[in-house]
């Protein structure tokens, strides 16, 4: 008679003891395929950060985002440095 498993050896109903090993290996002939490489997810702009906000709000929510180095090659950042450095000049700051 065959081996009963010991406490936390238990298989799955109808499969002997150690047939999970058996398993996991591919069949004779069957080619073995790596997994393919997943890209990392690309950085969020500003536009899709702020995206969905009323005007006073996305105006506030990409100004802030500018203000971090990844975000101020961005056109719209560089647009808003624009703005805010007239707006300076103006005012006499």
């Amino acid at each position: 008679m065959g081996a009963v498993p010991g406490p936390g050896l238990v298989e799955p109903a109808g499969r002997p003891a150690g047939s999970r090993s058996r398993d996991a290996r591919p069949a004779d002939g069957a080619p073995v395929v790596a997994a393919t490489p997943v890209a990392p997810p690309r950085p969020r702009t500003v536009k899709e950060i702020c995206a969905g906000r009323n005007l006073i709000s996305q105006a506030i929510c990409e100004s802030r985002e500018c203000g971090n180095a990844e975000h101020s090659g961005e056109a719209v950042c560089k647009q808003i440095s624009g703005r805010e450095e007239r707006r300076r000049e103006l005012q006499g700051l």
